[in-house]
């Protein structure tokens, strides 16, 4: 009897835990072109104290922007669908993330989110063919070439969170990105941002004064572990103020 009741008290303690003391996977999600390993040595201080850590490498990131990578993902993580995971991605790997979870039927195990320089819209990220004045079917045409996997008329990642589904709104957001970043320009993250943001997400906006790879991991990491600590995610020590580095409290007041 007395074991029953031991058992019984354990259950509804662990039914009652607050969201994030479940032990939790961090996700690693590489860009293109990214060295796999250095990204993880690099990143991995972006996730939640004390969580297993996953990298997820891809043989061939032939820029399909995203799609391509978000099926092998749900692949790769169908063992462990309902673990909750937290995510961390750079670059085209935000591209992934995001597909990842407008593709799958339920976000729910989804603890936290941090995207560095992401790619909202690949179509935004040629800008660098503006100077050559080019049609736009010409334009097309080179990036086709370059990106053979490239689809123009595909959905892009910003339109794609339209369709995530099981997601909490409390699942911290996290979105950083440098003003010096020539790949992807900052304003790609502000609306991803500002989108997420207007669907009712928790969303932080971090800006820095870097560039594409380039992040001052310590100074970011000390405000990412706020945020995580004010979601109640397993977080490092940090002084940082979380509330000031909400997209609310940034732009909309």
């Amino acid at each position: 009897m007395y074991k029953k009741i031991l058992l019984l008290a354990l259950i509804t303690t662990l039914s009652t835990l607050p969201l994030g003391t479940e032990k939790t996977t961090t996700v690693f999600i590489h860009g293109l072109g990214s060295h796999k390993n250095l990204f993880h040595w690099k990143y991995k201080c972006f996730a939640p104290k004390d969580t297993e850590k996953k990298l997820i490498q891809f043989k061939s990131r032939k820029a399909s922007f995203g799609t391509k990578e978000a099926k092998v993902l749900i692949k790769k993580l169908n063992c462990c669908e309902k673990t909750p995971i937290s995510i961390v991605a750079h670059s085209q790997g935000t591209a992934t993330a995001l597909y990842y979870l407008s593709f799958i039927e339920d976000c729910s195990h989804v603890r936290s989110i941090f995207l560095h320089s992401p790619l909202a819209d690949p179509n935004l990220t040629f800008e660098f063919l503006r100077p050559f004045r080019l049609s736009a079917k010409a334009t097309i045409k080179i990036i086709c070439k370059l990106f053979p996997r490239y689809n123009p008329k595909a959905t892009t990642p910003i339109e794609a969170i339209d369709n995530i589904k099981g997601l909490s709104k409390e699942c911290p957001i996290i979105i950083t990105h440098g003003l010096k970043d020539t790949i992807i320009n900052w304003t790609q993250g502000y609306n991803l941002a500002k989108k997420l943001h207007e669907l009712g997400y928790s969303v932080y906006f971090i800006q820095h004064d870097k560039g594409h790879t380039n992040i001052p991991c310590k100074k970011v990491a000390k405000i990412v572990h706020a945020i995580y600590k004010k979601h109640g995610l397993p977080a490092e020590k940090s002084n940082e103020n979380a509330d000031a580095y909400s997209f609310e409290y940034q732009f909309c007041n």
